[in-house]
C-alpha cells in the first residue's frame, strides 16, 4: 500500500516532526514523491458528504480516493536533533486522545460506506 512505502520511506530519515501540521506535511510530500501521478490535498473538506468534516490528507489517484487521518501525540523532550533544537510537549497522559483516535475511525468508515466518494476498496484503517 502506498501509505505505508510512504511512512517507512518517511521514518527511515531519522527525522523528529514538531507538530502534526509538520508530520502531515512530510508524509503528504513523501506520498507525492513516491506517486507522482497522485492528487494530495491537506485539511480536504468532503463538501458533497459533509461540509463541516476536515481529513488531513486526501489522496486522489487512479479514480479513486484515500483519506488519511493522523494522530501525533509526542512524549516530552527538550534537546537536540541533528542542527536542529527540538521542543516536545508532553502528550501521554491526555485521555482524550483515545477518544479523537476512535472519532477519526468513525468519521472514515462514515465516508467509505456512504459510497458518495469514490474510496479505494482496500483502505485501512490504523
Amino acid at each position: 500500500m502506498m501509505i505505508t512505502k510512504a511512512l517507512q520511506a518517511l521514518f527511515s530519515e531519522n527525522r523528529i516532526f514538531c507538530s502534526e501540521a509538520d508530520f502531515q506535511f512530510a508524509l503528504a510530500w513523501k506520498i507525492k514523491e513516491l506517486n507522482p501521478a497522485a492528487d494530495i490535498r491537506l485539511e480536504y473538506i468532503p463538501w458533497l458528504f459533509d461540509k463541516n468534516m476536515h481529513i488531513d490528507i486526501v489522496v486522489f489517484i487512479d479514480g479513486q480516493m484515500i483519506p488519511v487521518e493522523l494522530k501525533y501525540k509526542t512524549k516530552g523532550f527538550i534537546g537536540t536533533v541533528g542542527k536542529e533544537s527540538v521542543y516536545l510537549k508532553d502528550q501521554s497522559a491526555q485521555d482524550l486522545g483515545r477518544y479523537d483516535f476512535l472519532h477519526d475511525v468513525q468519521r472514515m468508515e462514515k465516508i467509505t460506506y456512504s459510497r458518495i466518494y469514490p474510496i479505494k476498496k482496500h483502505t485501512q484503517f490504523y
